[in-house]
Protein backbone atom coordinates (compact mmCIF):
# COMPACT_ATOMS: atom_id res chain seq x y z
CA UNK A 1 0.00 0.00 0.00
CA UNK A 2 1.08 3.61 -0.39
CA UNK A 3 -0.12 7.00 0.43
CA UNK A 4 -0.10 10.12 -1.09
CA UNK A 5 -0.56 13.94 1.05
CA UNK A 6 -2.25 15.97 -1.17
CA UNK A 7 -2.32 19.48 -0.10
CA UNK A 8 -2.97 22.89 -1.75
CA UNK A 9 -0.30 24.65 -1.68
CA UNK A 10 3.33 24.82 -0.63
CA UNK A 11 4.43 25.11 3.51
CA UNK A 12 5.84 28.51 4.29
CA UNK A 13 6.77 27.92 7.38
CA UNK A 14 10.11 26.44 7.70
CA UNK A 15 9.63 24.96 11.35
CA UNK A 16 6.04 23.64 10.16
CA UNK A 17 8.11 21.99 7.09
CA UNK A 18 10.99 20.38 8.90
CA UNK A 19 7.91 18.91 10.98
CA UNK A 20 6.03 17.58 8.45
CA UNK A 21 9.50 16.37 6.53
CA UNK A 22 10.40 14.58 10.03
CA UNK A 23 6.83 12.89 10.53
CA UNK A 24 7.16 11.90 6.90
CA UNK A 25 10.29 10.02 6.76
CA UNK A 26 8.85 8.10 10.30
CA UNK A 27 6.32 7.27 8.37
CA UNK A 28 8.53 6.05 5.01
CA UNK A 29 9.79 3.59 7.26
CA UNK A 30 6.29 1.72 7.42
CA UNK A 31 4.40 2.41 3.95
CA UNK A 32 5.84 3.94 1.02
CA UNK A 33 4.58 7.93 1.17
CA UNK A 34 4.75 10.91 -1.01
CA UNK A 35 3.56 14.78 -0.24
CA UNK A 36 2.30 16.54 -3.75
CA UNK A 37 1.56 20.65 -3.33
CA UNK A 38 -0.88 20.83 -5.98
CA UNK A 39 -1.51 24.90 -7.11
CA UNK A 40 -4.99 24.47 -7.13
CA UNK A 41 -8.36 21.44 -7.00
CA UNK A 42 -7.74 20.78 -10.49
CA UNK A 43 -4.20 20.01 -10.59
CA UNK A 44 -4.72 17.94 -7.58
CA UNK A 45 -7.50 16.04 -9.06
CA UNK A 46 -5.58 14.94 -12.03
CA UNK A 47 -3.37 12.97 -9.37
CA UNK A 48 -6.09 10.50 -8.22
CA UNK A 49 -6.02 7.27 -10.01
CA UNK A 50 -9.37 5.44 -10.61
CA UNK A 51 -8.70 3.06 -7.84
CA UNK A 52 -7.83 5.29 -5.10
CA UNK A 53 -9.28 5.91 -1.97
CA UNK A 54 -9.42 9.13 -2.07
CA UNK A 55 -10.15 10.89 1.78
CA UNK A 56 -10.64 14.51 2.29
CA UNK A 57 -9.62 16.40 5.27
CA UNK A 58 -12.77 18.44 6.92
CA UNK A 59 -13.64 19.47 10.05
CA UNK A 60 -17.02 18.10 9.30
CA UNK A 61 -15.91 14.76 8.57
CA UNK A 62 -15.95 11.43 10.57
CA UNK A 63 -13.67 10.89 13.39
CA UNK A 64 -11.51 8.50 14.68
CA UNK A 65 -9.37 7.78 17.46
CA UNK A 66 -5.49 7.06 16.77
CA UNK A 67 -6.58 3.06 17.38
CA UNK A 68 -8.77 3.42 15.63
CA UNK A 69 -7.10 4.98 12.20
CA UNK A 70 -4.67 2.27 12.73
CA UNK A 71 -7.44 -0.52 12.31
CA UNK A 72 -8.77 1.71 9.32
CA UNK A 73 -5.32 1.38 7.80
CA UNK A 74 -4.34 -1.95 8.64
CA UNK A 75 -7.89 -3.38 7.74
CA UNK A 76 -6.99 -1.66 3.80
CA UNK A 77 -3.70 -3.34 3.98
CA UNK A 78 -5.54 -6.53 4.21
CA UNK A 79 -7.84 -5.48 1.58
CA UNK A 80 -5.17 -4.91 -0.58
CA UNK A 81 -5.95 -1.37 -0.85
CA UNK A 82 -3.37 -0.18 -3.57
CA UNK A 83 -3.31 3.52 -2.53
CA UNK A 84 -5.01 5.96 0.14
CA UNK A 85 -5.11 9.69 -1.02
CA UNK A 86 -5.79 12.32 2.19
CA UNK A 87 -6.69 15.43 0.42
CA UNK A 88 -5.74 18.94 2.30
CA UNK A 89 -7.72 22.26 0.66
CA UNK A 90 -5.83 25.52 1.03
CA UNK A 91 -6.03 28.28 3.21
CA UNK A 92 -9.77 29.22 1.53
CA UNK A 93 -10.54 25.29 2.12
CA UNK A 94 -12.24 22.67 -0.77
CA UNK A 95 -14.67 22.88 -2.74
CA UNK A 96 -17.56 20.54 -2.79
CA UNK A 97 -16.65 18.81 -5.80
CA UNK A 98 -13.68 17.15 -3.89
CA UNK A 99 -16.12 16.03 -0.99
CA UNK A 100 -18.37 14.85 -3.62
CA UNK A 101 -15.34 12.63 -5.34
CA UNK A 102 -14.10 11.52 -2.15
CA UNK A 103 -14.78 7.79 -0.58
CA UNK A 104 -14.75 9.42 2.99
CA UNK A 105 -14.54 12.98 4.61
CA UNK A 106 -11.91 12.48 7.61
CA UNK A 107 -11.75 15.63 10.31
CA UNK A 108 -9.09 15.46 12.69
CA UNK A 109 -10.46 17.75 14.94
CA UNK A 110 -14.03 19.71 15.08
CA UNK A 111 -11.63 22.37 15.03
CA UNK A 112 -10.19 24.04 12.10
CA UNK A 113 -5.96 24.40 11.85
CA UNK A 114 -4.26 26.02 9.21
CA UNK A 115 -3.70 24.28 6.16
CA UNK A 116 -0.19 23.96 6.96
CA UNK A 117 -0.44 22.52 10.02
CA UNK A 118 -2.84 19.72 8.96
CA UNK A 119 0.30 17.84 6.74
CA UNK A 120 2.08 17.76 10.07
CA UNK A 121 -0.55 16.37 12.71
CA UNK A 122 -2.26 14.12 9.33
CA UNK A 123 1.62 12.76 9.53
CA UNK A 124 1.84 12.24 12.85
CA UNK A 125 -1.19 10.21 12.92
CA UNK A 126 -0.16 8.19 10.64
CA UNK A 127 3.20 7.23 12.29
CA UNK A 128 1.32 6.59 15.39
CA UNK A 129 -1.37 4.34 13.80
CA UNK A 130 1.52 2.17 12.27
CA UNK A 131 3.61 2.61 15.39
CA UNK A 132 0.12 0.78 17.15
CA UNK A 133 -0.46 -1.80 13.56
CA UNK A 134 3.22 -2.96 14.91
CA UNK A 135 3.49 -3.12 18.04
CA UNK A 136 5.82 -0.19 18.75
CA UNK A 137 6.07 1.96 22.11
CA UNK A 138 4.97 5.31 20.69
CA UNK A 139 1.87 5.35 21.84
CA UNK A 140 0.85 5.86 24.92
Amino acid sequence: MKLLILSIGKVKSKPVQELVDDYAERVGHYVTTALFAAKDERQALGKLEPNDLFIVLDERGKQMGSLELAEFLRDHQLRGTKRIVFFIGGPEGHGERLRERARIVLGLSKMTFPHELTQAILLEQLYRAYTIIKGEPYHK
